[in-house]
């Protein structure tokens, strides 16, 4: 799973609430020096898309939607104090989460009587025009997304946003209420975290990032979170000597390991920086021998910018189309086959 903790919504809903305590400290009108906001993500279904994949469209039902889901995650960790939510990347059921007023505003807004800010995720604005094509061009996504209930927008790459956003108010487009509500938001945001007492931080008072100390409260949590298997027969520890299979690409990749937002913002650097450390099957070899084990990845990830299955598949497609075109164009004989083929169809 990717930024969340797995499937399962009362699992989720558990270690949010920790987190968000962890995160924010107890009292979330007031953010300590050693705190930061906590930002709730996905709202909402983000572990279940169809395909299993990242950003991708999930298909869950109203009941599973408003029971698990919303009551168990949402209004868990804003019960616990979240001051922030990012928004959902994909569709569900054909409405893209960015586009959803009913869940943005009635059902967390509304309903709960949150007084956070709800920011969207990378370009998702954008996607509504891009990728979702419910919106003809990049300013009717913006007002969808701002008359949704977006308070935030994080668009790398162009300022465009501002512009839109400006021209929709005056267009009587998105009202002065909606805007004022948002503004309201971010603002109450930089309050609870002194920002305006604070503006900017002190390198001195934060000499403990990276120590042995904070080094060793992480490894004994990853510690704590191992499963634990049935040792029948006797099986473990493992004998020296003993054959040892490993599989799955997982098994000797430090970036699998790390994940993303470590040494880099998609992880594809920590193979690179995380030398000084053992991969599991760097581990294994070390402790059991290499002859002794056997290692099968199964698969393989795509490269680092090079993983967007769906631009590959419609490039591919493309390219195909391009060069049965040219072959008909220059070859009468290509022509007439592939009419032939259409008419017996």
């Amino acid at each position: 799973m990717w930024e969340n903790y797995g499937e399962d919504c009362y699992v989720n809903a558990e270690m949010g609430v920790s987190a968000v305590k962890g995160f924010q400290g107890e009292d979330p009108n007031r953010i300590g020096e050693y705190n930061v906001a906590a930002c709730m993500k996905h709202y909402m279904g983000y572990g279940v898309p169809v395909s299993g994949k990242d950003r991708t469209p999930s298909s869950i039902s109203r009941s599973d939607m408003r029971e698990k889901t919303f009551s168990l995650l949402s209004f868990a960790a804003v019960r616990q104090g979240a001051l922030s939510v990012m928004v959902n990347s994909g569709v569900d059921n054909g409405l893209p989460f960015h586009a959803n007023r009913e869940l943005l505003t009635e059902w967390l807004k509304e309903d709960l009587n949150w007084d956070g800010l709800i920011v969207t995720d990378w370009a998702d604005i954008n996607n509504l025009c891009t990728r979702d094509h419910i919106a003809a061009t990049k300013k009717e996504a913006v007002k969808i997304a701002i008359n949704a209930g977006i308070d935030m927008s994080m668009v790398p790459y162009e300022v465009s946003f501002c512009d839109y956003l400006k021209e929709l108010v005056e267009e009587g487009e998105v009202s002065m209420e909606r805007i004022d509500d948002a503004v309201a938001r971010v603002l109450r945001l930089k309050y609870r975290l002194g920002l305006f007492d604070h503006p900017y931080w002190d390198i001195k008072k934060y000499d403990k990032f990276g120590s042995k100390e904070f080094a060793a409260v992480a490894l004994q949590a990853a510690e704590e979170s191992e499963v634990l298997l049935k040792n029948d027969g006797n099986i473990l520890p493992i004998a020296k000597g003993k054959k040892i299979l490993l599989t799955g690409p997982n098994a000797n990749s430090m970036r699998c390991l790390n994940g993303g937002w470590s040494y880099s913002w998609q992880g594809h650097v920590a193979d690179e920086y995380a030398q000084a450390y053992h991969t599991i099957y760097e581990a294994l070899c070390e402790k059991y021998g290499k002859e002794n084990i056997i290692y099968e990845p199964g698969v393989t990830y795509a490269s680092y910018k090079n993983d967007n299955w769906w631009k590959k598949t419609n490039r591919k497609l493309k390219n195909r189309w391009q060069r049965q075109h040219k072959r008909i164009l220059s070859s009468p004989a290509s022509a007439k086959t592939l009419i032939a083929k259409l008419r017996a169809t």
